[in-house]
């Protein structure tokens, strides 16, 4: 078993050299021999309180000694510089020279290449693609397709780092032109416009009192006073019923009152 000095230049000797598995390793074996002492301190600790108690002068069966050295306070001093100085290498050391740096490699190009021909049932075909790529970015390719006028539209394109590029077999049809119908309604159109936006402009908020409440009809006024007539004759009906009922009440309140008074 190491002694207490030859612990410490094991620790030392890789601090020096630069070793930091092995700074490391006795960093964790110092640890372990510091976690010792301190078992063992307090089990002579406990030796000590049970002899005062009992006033025996062994207690073997409680205190299992470990080495002499272990429990020196010379050592305990030199073992708590050593993990010092340990400290201090793994800190401030240069060890960049030991870490070893691993970097990925990027991975092959990986090109493809694929063509397909289809169409709308089993024999036709309206439609073909095909496209390849050298795996670096690049793409180039071509389609074709049957407009509906029966004509074969073929579409080249290269596609990179600056966009999607096509071109053309056929240049672009020309915007059909308006036909007259078509051009008066846009006219139309346009002035409402104008004339709403310049409305807008002149009263942007509106009053109620502004706006034109619409007018009746004929027929609505017609139809007003009709039942306005046929509400007041349903009213003055509905009062002579109620006026009749309240008589009625009355004649038959005064006989029963004749009717009591003659008993």
């Amino acid at each position: 078993m190491l002694g207490g000095n030859a612990l410490v230049r094991k620790v030392v000797e890789p601090v020096r050299q630069g070793d930091v598995a092995g700074v490391r390793y006795y960093w964790r074996l110092c640890h372990l021999v510091v976690t010792f002492v301190e078992g063992e301190c307090r089990l002579m600790s406990l030796e000590r309180d049970f002899v005062a108690w009992t006033g025996r002068q062994s207690v073997s069966c409680i205190h299992a000694s470990g080495p002499v050295w272990l429990r020196s306070q010379k050592f305990i001093k030199m073992l708590c510089s050593t993990l010092f100085l340990v400290s201090l290498a793994l800190v401030s050391g240069d060890v960049s020279h030991l870490l070893e740096t691993t970097t990925t490699p990027e991975p092959p190009p990986k090109p493809y290449l694929f063509s397909y021909t289809a169409g709308r049932f089993p024999g036709h075909a309206d439609r073909q693609h095909t496209e390849v790529s050298d795996g670096s970015g690049i793409v180039k390719g071509s389609f074709s397709y049957v407009d509906p006028n029966q004509k074969v539209r073929t579409v080249d394109y290269v596609a990179d780092k600056q966009g999607f590029h096509p071109v053309l077999s056929d240049p672009l049809p020309e915007h059909p032109t308006d036909s007259e119908s078509v051009a008066n309604a846009k006219n139309r159109h346009f002035q409402l416009y104008a004339k709403i936006a310049e409305d807008h402009a002149t009263h942007p908020h509106p009053e109620l009192s502004v706006l034109n409440a619409p007018h009746e009809t004929v027929a609505v006024a017609q139809a007003r006073a009709k039942h306005a007539e046929l509400f007041r004759v349903i009213a003055e009906q509905h009062a002579r019923i109620a006026a009749e009922r309240e008589l009625l009440l009355r004649e038959e309140e005064e006989k029963q009152h004749l009717q009591e008074l003659g008993q």
